[in-house]
């Protein structure tokens, strides 16, 4: 995020979507966590970046957004937002997963809280979509905590509820013994999403079917 726009953000767009804010639960879970982290959210609207901004205001130059190019391309109107919210752009059709793994993995080592929202795109249903696994595989590679957020809409406002930061200590040993790229490393990383997205939907309250 470019310091000039953090500023700006904080002076504007904070006090804006913090009284959109319908509720805050579970504030208890940001204390003692430090970056690198990772936030793992469900996705509603463009707005829960905003929303989600307002968390982490004394953290705001650290806080980084995963976007897809394709949906940047596409939204005109936000694009001064991408330019100077300076998000991690990730082209899928010409990046591999590893590439992607790289610049994330990086930008952690860097003590980056990057934000990803595993649905991998918008959804207003009642259902949370089938968990992308690349979330998994950054976790338990980075070895970094996950913080699992759920977003309630009400009209323009939005209720947030925290829940408690996610270690996956289990999870890293056994995946440690795993070949990668294997169709057990590839099971293994759904397994470990599915349970990420399980703690999602129970804070957005959205069934997650899978």
């Amino acid at each position: 995020m470019k310091k000039y726009f953090e500023i700006f953000a904080k002076i504007f767009f904070v006090p804006i979507f913090r009284a959109l804010t319908k509720k805050v639960n579970g504030t208890q879970n940001l204390s003692n966590l430090n970056p690198p982290f990772i936030v793992a959210s469900n996705h509603i609207d463009s707005l829960d970046h905003f929303f989600i901004g307002t968390l982490f205001e004394k953290k705001l130059s650290s806080l980084s957004f995963l976007a897809a190019f394709e949906r940047i391309k596409n939204s005109f109107f936000l694009l001064p937002f991408y330019f100077l919210g300076e998000p991690i752009i990730i082209n899928r059709q010409k990046m591999s997963r590893k590439e992607i793994l790289q610049i994330l993995l990086q930008n952690l080592k860097e003590g980056k809280i990057i934000v990803i929202y595993p649905e991998g795109d918008t959804n207003r249903k009642k259902i949370l979509l089938r968990g992308k696994t690349g979330i998994a595989e950054l976790a338990l590679k980075s070895k970094v905590k996950i913080l699992p957020l759920g977003l309630v809409k009400f009209f323009l406002r939005r209720e947030i509820n925290i829940g408690k930061p996610m270690e996956l200590k289990e999870e890293r040993e056994l995946f440690e013994n795993l070949k990668e790229n294997t169709k057990e490393y590839f099971d293994f990383l759904q397994k470990t999403t599915d349970k990420i997205m399980r703690e999602i939907g129970k804070l957005c309250q959205k069934e997650y079917p899978y």
